[in-house]
């Protein structure tokens, strides 16, 4: 365990010293606009992505970014990047196998990595448009992903379901219809900041906040988040600050806190999931619902606080703590 932890801790620290191609974003754009340095930087994130090849890398200034075109339909391994707006619902960041994405650049001058500081230059991608329509996901992540992160960012203010005007004041024109992203088909309930579904990309040094339908929702994943924030975000069912299906994420020096949801745990929902949480923190989230519940599932904690927690069986019925403790390896 001790050996997964450091070489995910190491492949983090060097992710950027393989880099080939570097291309890169700024908000409004400049010289050129087609990414090739910082003078002539480009405004379009997404399309930077697609223009990238394994081992490039993605360099972002401080600024604030909106996904520009659908996500519906894109497929890296056709080389399907659809460039049209299409319904406000279905526009995201997709993730590419093996690019890796970088914010926290200073917007002025030529910065190098070196200068970088995602704390003082804050990245934003952000799900909501000037004209009052919300995104269902502002990143995706679908299918195999190898190598690729994404790395120095706030993630905010996705969509989700609800009572159009009322429950989802961000998109009073929901749409329901699923999208198909590199082949998979996402639904619209698998809502987030970030949804990864298939799929196992590095997130490192993200705050998440302010997204309705919970911050990280992950289906079949085994995603590694990294020195991450996940606070402020609500879910009109479970999993305000984490949603996991069948999923294995490795979570590693973060904080889940002051998260919502309507239905149960606010902080962390598990199904059918056995994640691995170290170093971190889930507590302080809304007093509806236990921090983590865990139904059929089996988490593993190093050094971590977690206040609230509950264990249920595939019949729904609920474990004291006494016997769920029993569980957990500890170091």
């Amino acid at each position: 365990m001790k050996k997964l932890i450091l070489l995910s801790v190491l492949s983090a620290v060097t992710l950027f010293t393989n880099a080939q191609t570097k291309r890169y974003v700024i908000e409004g754009g400049s010289g050129q606009y087609n990414g090739s340095s910082w003078s002539n930087a480009s405004p379009n994130l997404q399309e930077m992505i697609n223009l990238s090849s394994a081992g490039d890398s993605v360099f972002v200034a401080a600024g604030e970014y909106k996904p520009v075109s659908t996500a519906n339909g894109y497929n890296a391994a056709t080389g399907t990047y659809p460039s049209t707006p299409g319904n406000h619902c279905d526009r995201a960041f997709v993730l590419k196998p093996d690019v890796k994405i970088f914010g926290g650049f200073p917007n002025t001058g030529n910065p190098s990595f070196s200068q970088r500081d995602w704390k003082v230059n804050q990245t934003v991608l952000e799900g909501n448009h000037a004209s009052n329509l919300d995104c269902h996901h502002v990143v995706v992540s679908s299918g195999p992903v190898g190598s690729a992160c994404l790395d120095g960012f706030v993630i905010r203010k996705s969509g989700s379901l609800g009572t159009p005007g009322v429950d989802y004041p961000y998109n009073p024109n929901y749409t329901s219809t699923p999208m198909t992203v590199n082949g998979n088909t996402i639904s619209v309930s698998w809502t987030g900041g970030i949804t990864i579904y298939n799929s196992s990309p590095l997130l490192q040094n993200l705050v998440v906040k302010e997204n309705i339908g919970g911050g990280i929702y992950m289906n079949n994943s085994s995603a590694i988040i990294i020195n991450t924030l996940i606070h402020g975000n609500k879910s009109y069912t479970s999993g305000g600050g984490i949603k996991s299906v069948e999923s294995s994420p490795l979570i590693i020096n973060s904080t889940i806190t002051k998260n919502i949801a309507n239905d149960t745990a606010v902080g962390m929902y598990n199904v059918y999931s056995t994640p691995i949480i170290c170093n971190s923190i889930i507590s302080g989230n809304s007093s509806s619902g236990a921090d983590v519940i865990n139904i059929s599932s089996y988490p593993t904690y190093y050094h971590s606080l977690v206040r609230g927690e509950t264990v249920r069986d595939d019949f729904g019925r609920q474990f004291p703590h006494s016997r769920f403790n029993s569980r957990y390896r500890r170091l």
